[in-house]
């Protein structure tokens, strides 16, 4: 799906938040049109939905939750629906990020070639972000697809290039 060679897909996001009413709460809304390709059977639409929040739990240690609703419309281009509901949460002290997240994917289909049923998401991280725009991430992930555990352990090394634009 979005294979076109044209372009018939979009994607559109709005981010906001620092309510007069909840100064604290942050939101993500979302919208994806994804045109289908050759062999597509149909065009794919979601919507996402989330919150999110900072608080500081003490000096140089802050919480940082997130819940977040995602729905696909004939995900892959094929006669299913996917729901993703997420929660997670980070705790940020200095450099350094904890960070624990836990997915739940729901498949409805109406083909009975695809399989219904809901698969469970785990991850775990840790990283620590050097002063110098370097940062070095590592986590573990775990997931229950379709009756199939499986486990994965990933490194991520980034680097930050600060720019001001006038």
């Amino acid at each position: 799906v979005g294979n076109t060679e044209d372009l018939s897909s979009l994607t559109a996001t709005l981010d906001g938040g620092a309510f007069g009413f909840a100064p604290w709460l942050n939101y993500h809304l979302g919208f994806e049109h994804r045109a289908a390709g050759e062999g597509d059977a149909h065009d794919e639409d979601g919507f996402v939905a989330g919150l999110s929040s900072s608080f500081e739990l003490m000096p140089d240690l802050s919480l940082e939750p997130l819940v977040e609703v995602a729905h696909i419309r004939h995900a892959e281009g094929a006669d299913q629906d996917r729901t993703y509901i997420t929660l997670g949460t980070a705790l940020v002290s200095g450099p350094w990020n904890f960070a624990l997240s836990t997915t739940n994917r729901d498949t409805d289909t109406s083909d009975p070639a695809l399989t219904d049923g809901t698969d469970r998401l785990f991850q775990a991280s840790v990283g620590y972000a050097f002063d110098f725009g370097l940062g070095i991430d590592a986590g573990y992930r775990y997931s229950r697809e379709e009756g199939v555990d499986t486990h994965g352990v990933g490194v991520l090394l980034s680097y930050c290039i600060e720019f001001a634009v006038p």
